[in-house]
């Protein structure tokens, strides 16, 4: 599976003794990727540089671009040190 398609939060299956299932890990919620774009949008928004104005979709959709590709790069690099 692709690393920004992996779950950003996952946990392991126990059975009824407390042992790890077949399925080992069950995966639910958000990817690694929608996960560090969000980290990257509440950055970018909590900027003194980034104005607020709900009425400017030019900046709501540069912010969500520029988001996702912050996202896709801090997985590029993590990729790139495994």
């Amino acid at each position: 599976m692709e690393n920004g398609k992996q779950p950003a939060f996952s946990k392991s299956v126990f059975d009824k003794d407390g042992n790890i299932t077949a399925w080992g890990i069950e995966y639910d919620g958000l990817t690694k990727r929608e996960y560090f774009a969000g980290l990257a949008m509440q950055g970018l928004i909590s900027s003194v540089n980034w104005e607020v104005s709900l009425l400017d979709d030019n900046l709501i959709k540069i912010t969500a671009i520029k988001s996702t590709q912050l996202a896709d790069e801090l997985l590029k690099q993590l990729d790139n040190i495994k």
